[in-house]
């Protein structure tokens, strides 16, 4: 097990704490290179038929990575 500097973790601590809303997020990472990639694994969103209309997925990407 290697040893760690206490200043490391404090330091990686923070940097996680100020990465971990929703604004920080949509500044830091260009968000839509991700919808290709869901919409190859979901499919394309649904636009029709009976029922709400789905959240989008992206903002599914956003919370879960956020949870």
């Amino acid at each position: 097990m290697d040893k760690r500097h206490v200043l490391e973790e404090d330091h990686q601590r923070q940097a996680l704490k100020e990465f971990n809303n929703l604004r920080s997020m949509k500044e830091l990472v260009d968000w839509e290179l991700f919808r290709p990639l869901l919409e190859d694994v979901f499919g394309p969103p649904r636009t029709r038929g009976p029922g709400r209309r789905p959240w989008d997925s992206l903002i599914l990407l956003r919370s879960l990575l956020l949870g």
